[in-house]
């Protein structure tokens, strides 16, 4: 293979292969941001996670006796990443560390069709369980944790994984106290996210035109699994007034209108014939908003991370049905407090939000539109209120659409 001092030289040469890129472009992206070295104290493989830097820990001896399995293994350790198996606290601090190495497992198995050593845990091993394809990291875990308090044996299973896990710390054995929590090295140092965000871009108009080809990852395609990995447990690093911007649909939502089941003030025998005016009902009533997130390929990762934390502040205000789109509208569904995840990362066009049959569908207040203004927008104003929220400097960037209100936050320089 490689004398081990070569490693990082070989690896790089391998997953820039013309036979292993083309099949597996975006896993190439990922693991070519890894820091790669030989590990004796790895059985096989692993993959860590340490202040900022993603580090993958080989031991090459293994890889020169059994070269066969070493596609394989690279995926394995790749979904492991991108599934968040390393980062999200709802993975790592569990009452069951056993179970949910099995979980990972399965989930990190899913989607692989090379070879891979021993006897890999995979879905059909656990279908009498209720495994099922599709199914998250965490569901698995809690179907595989009934299983065992039903008494159905499992612990011998957590032996069997493809790779080393007790690198990965909180929640594993031979945890280092000393090192980061993904939490806690969350503002001084670079998120995993992020180093992923950059590998799977590598330029937007790659990520695109591989998107057009049905390119995955991990069985999903590369948008939708990036923006899986939000985060959004901490308040907003940037300011908006919400009160005051909502004051806009507010007031529309409390103007009186006309209608002909009231009678006129005036005529108030001509009930049917001329119409009464009705008023909202009060200071309590949220107004009902339509609010768009331009998820095309140009929002970055940490712009989409701040519209998330603002969502669940504007939540608190309105009622909200979020619309996600990039060149056309991908999903409209009610706001239940946390954007999880997000579908898109195309380019961009603003107008599709504005159709006249999305408004009288929804029939909202006001509508509010995040996006960093890249893209065509309607000539022509809609008849309902708009804020357009935007993520680029307004002095660098303008935004000249003629209509709507317009409000900025701008993510520090270090997050660019």
């Amino acid at each position: 293979m490689t004398e081990r001092h070569d490693i990082a030289d070989w690896f790089r040469g391998f997953i820039m292969e013309q036979s292993f890129l083309h099949r597996y472009p975006h896993y190439a992206y990922v693991l070519s941001q890894m820091a790669t070295f030989h590990d004796p104290t790895m059985e096989v493989m692993a993959v860590s996670y340490q202040r900022g830097q993603l580090f993958l820990h080989v031991n090459t001896d293994f890889f020169m006796r059994s070269p066969q399995y070493l596609r394989g293994v690279l995926l394995h350790e790749v979904h492991h990443v991108v599934l968040g198996h390393l980062t999200r606290p709802a993975l790592r601090n569990v009452a069951h560390t056993h179970i949910m190495t099995i979980a990972m497992e399965i989930s990190a198995n899913e989607f692989i069709n090379e070879l891979l050593p021993g006897e890999p845990l995979t879905l059909e091993r656990f279908a009498d369980k209720g495994i099922l394809p599709g199914q998250s990291t965490r569901e698995r875990y809690e179907i595989l944790r009934e299983a065992m308090e039903r008494g159905e044996p499992l612990s011998g299973y957590a032996k069997q994984c493809v790779d080393t896990h007790h690198v990965w710390g909180v929640g594993f054995p031979h945890y280092d106290d000393n090192a980061p929590s993904a939490a806690q090295s969350h503002r001084s140092d670079k998120p995993v996210q992020r180093v992923i965000r950059r590998a799977l871009a590598q330029g937007d108009e790659l990520c695109i035109e591989l998107k057009r080809h049905g390119v995955k990852i991990a069985g999903r395609e590369p948008g939708e699994l990036l923006e899986e990995l939000l985060e959004v447990e901490q308040e907003p690093i940037t300011f908006v007034d919400w009160r005051a911007a909502l004051q806009m649909f507010v007031a529309r939502m409390r103007a009186p209108r006309r209608t002909y089941s009231r009678p006129n003030r005036r005529f108030p025998q001509r009930v049917g014939v001329v119409p009464g005016r009705v008023y909202a009902s009060g200071s309590g009533d949220k107004p009902n908003l339509l609010v768009a997130i331009d998820t095309s390929a140009s929002v970055s990762y940490e712009e989409l991370l701040e519209i998330a934390r603002h969502l669940q502040l504007l939540h608190a205000l309105a009622a909200i049905t979020i619309v996600e789109c990039d060149v056309v509208v991908q999903r409209v569904y009610p706001f239940q407090g946390t954007l999880n995840a997000v579908k898109g990362r195309g380019g961009t066009d603003l107008r599709p939000v504005f159709a006249d049959e999305m408004l009288r569908q929804h029939r909202p207040d006001g509508i509010v539109y995040f996006t960093d203004g890249y893209g065509p927008y309607p000539e022509e104003a809609p008849s309902i209120p708009t804020l357009w929220v935007l993520t680029v400097d307004p002095e660098q960037h303008p935004f000249d659409c003629p209509w709507g209100e317009q409000a900025h936050f701008l993510l520090p320089e270090e997050w660019d």
